[in-house]
């Protein structure tokens, strides 16, 4: 009966996977985090790849294949902006 949820609680023998790690970081932490991701996916610095997004430059081609790197980036925005 390996999975089966029990009759009357739902629960499961299933052993749920452990919790993330969180780590926490402090605004010049989140910058450094971001800049090296930038430099490492793009070649660019934080600050170039952050203005270059805001002109609208990856606008076309962010969401298609081959360009994950770039989504990875525009989601650690919040850690070069310190809105996190």
């Amino acid at each position: 009966m390996s999975g089966q949820a029990t009759p009357l609680t739902g629960d499961t023998d299933i052993e749920e996977p452990p919790d993330p790690e969180i780590i926490l970081l402090t605004p010049e932490e989140g910058r450094a985090m971001f800049d090296e991701a930038a430099r490492t996916f793009m070649g660019m610095s934080g600050e170039e790849f952050i203005q270059r997004w805001d002109a609208g430059e990856f606008a076309e081609i962010f969401d298609k294949p081959g360009y994950r790197h770039i989504v990875d980036l525009v989601l650690m925005i919040p850690l070069w902006r310190g809105s996190f």
